[in-house]
């Protein structure tokens, strides 16, 4: 059976976060959820609903952006659903890039200790456009260079800390529109 969670007295310190994930990752009951599994930054767990059009979104965009990063000759890696240490709490991004300079510096075991180069959220139903700008800006905060966003639709937008852009400043040819897969 996993270690056992760090939860009588919880310290929202880096550290005691990062104990905390690792229990999570050890810990069977966990693994075995149809969630996707967050923490906020109390150290609560956050969990989402997984669904099918989710997550063939999800592949469609994790597909074209290693292509768009081979094509570019970037490097790094292209990730799914990566755990982030972030101020506040364990985010997980749909997909990510770490550009290869940066993947030394950003990964322990269980989770990224920085925000990967890119993020990547798909949006779902449930979420709104405040939560968005809220992960977005969690995400440029934990050092993300960019923010990119799926919309329902298949229209991306982009976003670093100057603000929203119509495409990509790192990968520039990255479609922003993607057809339903």
């Amino acid at each position: 059976m996993g270690s056992r969670l760090p939860l009588a007295v919880f310290s929202p310190t880096p550290e005691a976060m990062m104990a905390l994930w690792d229990a999570l990752c050890e810990d069977p009951s966990i693994a075995n959820l149809p969630y996707k599994v967050e923490t906020n930054e109390r150290g609560q767990l956050l969990m989402s609903p997984t669904s099918t059009p989710h997550s063939v979104w999800q592949a469609e965009v994790a597909y074209l952006l290693r292509n768009a990063v081979e094509a570019a000759g970037l490097g790094g890696k292209v990730m799914t659903e990566s755990a982030v240490l972030t101020e506040r709490g364990i985010r997980v991004p749909d997909v990510a890039w770490v550009s290869p300079d940066a993947w030394n510096a950003r990964s322990n075991h269980n989770l990224l200790m920085v925000a990967p180069t890119i993020c990547i959220k798909v949006m779902s139903p449930s979420n709104s456009v405040d939560e968005m700008a809220e992960k977005t800006a969690i995400y440029l905060a934990s050092g993300a260079h960019e923010v990119w966003i799926l919309a329902e639709t298949g229209a991306m937008s982009f976003h670093d800390v100057s603000g929203e852009h119509p495409h990509s400043r790192i990968i520039p040819d990255f479609p922003a529109v993607i057809a339903k897969p």
